[in-house]
C-alpha cells in the first residue's frame, strides 16, 4: 500500500515522526489532523482521542535518488571533509560509489571564488578546533593576520559561529573576543588557533549576552522582490548565499518576495549586491535603502551617460 510519495508529499517528515512516537506514547486526532488525516489507515484508533502506530520499530532514513545525486556533488567537494570525519566521509562515498556525479556533468562554474578550494587543507584543523570549541563552550587562544599583513598574537576569543559566503568562496568566522569586549568577524583563513582553553563561567556569560545583545540592536533586514527573468532567482540566491534569508512564493500572483538579514557594518555591501542584481530585483522596504539604490543609479546615469 502506497501511503504517500516521499518526493513530492510535504507531510513525509511530519508523518515519518509521528509513525516513529515512542513506545506505548498515544497520538491525539490533533496530531493526525497536522497532517490532513492522511495517516488513518496506519494508527489504530483506540478512542476517541487516542491513537498507536501498526507500524512496529523505527522507520528507517528514506533517501530519494534526487538527495542521493546531491550528496554525492556535495562530497567531491574538497570542503566536504571540513565538516565530516574520515570515517563519515568514507562510508558515504562508499555507499554512493556506483551514483553518478550528475550536477558536476551538467553545471559549468564560469567564475570561480577568491579563495577558491586551494585553502581547505589550511582550513580543517582550524573548524575543527573551533568546532571543538562552539560544542564544548570554550574559548581559545589565537592569532590573528590583519589587512595590514601583521600578525596580533595570543588573544583570546570564544568562537561563536562560521560563515561561508559562495559569491567569495570564504569562510569567516564570528567570535567573542575577551580583551575587546566585543562581537568581531574575521576571515576564518587568517586565524591561527594555538589551543582551546576553558574559560570562566562568567566569561562565557558575558559572550552568550554579548552575541544577544549584538544580534538584537545590529541585525537589520531588507526586503526584495525577485522576478525570474534572467536567472533572477539563482543569482539573487547565489549573491546572497552567506546572509540569513527568508524566502516566500505567492502562488496567485507568480512573484518571489525574498528577506535578507545582515550586520549593520554590511549595509553598503547588500547595496552593492542589490546594485549588481539590475532588473532582477525591486527594493520593497526600507524606505531608506530604495532611496541609497534610486540614488546611485541616477548618479550612475548621469556620469555615464
Amino acid at each position: 500500500m502506497k501511503v504517500f510519495n516521499p518526493i513530492n508529499s510535504k507531510s513525509f517528515s511530519e508523518i515519518v515522526d509521528l509513525l516513529n512516537c515512542q513506545k506505548g506514547q498515544y497520538l491525539t486526532a490533533e496530531d493526525i489532523n497536522k497532517v490532513n488525516g492522511l495517516t488513518t489507515n496506519i494508527f489504530l484508533k483506540i478512542d476517541d482521542n487516542k491513537y498507536l502506530p501498526l507500524v512496529s520499530g523505527k522507520l528507517p532514513i528514506v533517501v530519494t535518488t534526487l538527495e542521493k545525486y546531491w550528496l554525492k556533488h556535495v562530497l567531491n567537494d574538497p570542503k566536504s571533509k571540513l565538516f565530516l570525519s574520515e570515517e563519515t566521509f568514507d562510508k558515504l562515498t562508499e555507499r554512493l560509489r556506483d551514483v553518478p556525479d550528475i550536477i558536476a556533468n551538467n553545471l559549468v562554474v564560469k567564475n570561480k571564488g577568491k579563495k577558491d578550494s586551494k585553502i581547505t587543507e589550511k582550513l580543517t584543523p582550524i573548524i575543527k578546533l573551533i568546532l571543538q570549541a562552539i560544542e564544548g563552550e570554550r574559548g581559545v587562544i589565537y592569532n590573528y593576520l590583519n589587512k595590514k599583513g601583521e600578525e596580533i598574537k595570543g588573544k583570546t576569543g570564544i568562537p561563536l559561529k562560521i560563515e561561508y559566503s559562495v559569491k567569495d568562496d570564504i569562510f569567516y568566522l564570528i567570535y567573542y573576543s575577551v580583551e575587546e569586549k566585543k562581537i568581531v568577524k574575521g576571515i576564518l583563513a587568517n586565524f591561527t588557533i594555538i589551543k582551546t582553553i576553558d574559560l570562566p563561567e562568567d566569561f562565557l556569560a558575558q559572550g552568550k549576552r554579548c552575541f544577544e545583545e549584538f544580534i538584537k540592536n545590529n541585525i537589520k533586514k531588507v526586503t526584495l522582490e525577485v522576478y525570474k527573468a534572467n536567472n533572477g532567482i539563482e543569482r539573487t540566491f547565489y549573491l546572497f548565499s552567506c546572509f540569513k534569508r527568508k524566502s516566500q512564493y505567492i502562488k496567485e500572483e507568480d512573484r518571489y518576495i525574498l528577506t535578507i538579514y545582515y550586520y549593520f557594518y554590511e549595509e553598503m555591501e547588500v547595496i552593492h549586491r542589490i546594485l549588481s542584481l539590475g532588473k532582477s530585483v525591486k527594493v520593497l522596504s526600507p524606505g531608506y535603502i530604495q532611496g541609497e539604490v534610486v540614488k546611485r543609479i541616477k548618479k550612475a546615469l548621469e556620469k555615464y551617460s
